[in-house]
């Protein structure tokens, strides 16, 4: 006798999207998507937006954690954030909560 698993699908989406601002950049953590066991969370596609309606990816190695620091972002500008964990199966976008960010210059320039 054998028996066959199927992956029932793509991952949940992550869970309590947190971020801060930083000098032309934005912290973000996350809680981890449920994905089976043999069927784990591979990567994460980390996206922004200033309006809510065009999104830009962003370039980074694979990811499988749950945290990223996103870098060259414009001081002063209000983004959104979201996040999709990805599996072999696909992925599922997150809910963008506790967002917008202000990224906001916090070293102190020379006067």
């Amino acid at each position: 006798m054998s028996i066959t698993v199927i992956p029932v699908g793509p991952p949940t989406a992550p869970t309590n999207l947190t971020g801060r601002g930083g000098d032309s950049s934005a912290i973000l953590q996350w809680e981890p998507a449920y994905s089976a066991s043999d069927d784990p969370v591979v990567d994460h596609v980390v996206q922004y937006s200033i309006d809510g309606d065009n999104w830009k990816t962003v370039e980074h190695e694979v990811l499988a954690g749950t945290a990223l620091t996103v870098t060259g972002l414009v001081n002063e500008t209000t983004l959104r954030f979201r996040v999709m964990a990805v599996n072999e199966q696909g992925g599922r976008t997150s809910v963008v909560r506790g967002l917008p960010w202000w990224l906001v210059n916090r070293i102190n320039q020379p006067a």
